[in-house]
């Protein structure tokens, strides 16, 4: 199984526009990141996406927690 880097909820939509909306968003948070080159943004993208979405441990996309 592939690790995530990051893990958006199941039933979320993310359109370009909500991208976007995310990373300015962490782009406020971090002026001097905003700073560089255009040729980064991908990255800017990427670590927004994770503080946004963080995968908690051990919690697997549609597995359902039974009591045992």
């Amino acid at each position: 199984m592939q690790s995530k880097v990051f893990c958006v909820p199941v039933r979320l939509e993310l359109p370009p526009e909500k991208i976007r909306e995310i990373a300015e968003k962490y782009l406020e948070k971090r002026p001097d990141e905003a700073a560089h080159p255009s040729g980064l943004y991908p990255l800017v993208i990427l670590n927004a996406l994770i503080e946004r979405f963080p995968c908690k441990p051990g919690l697997l996309l549609g597995a359902l927690k039974t009591d045992e």
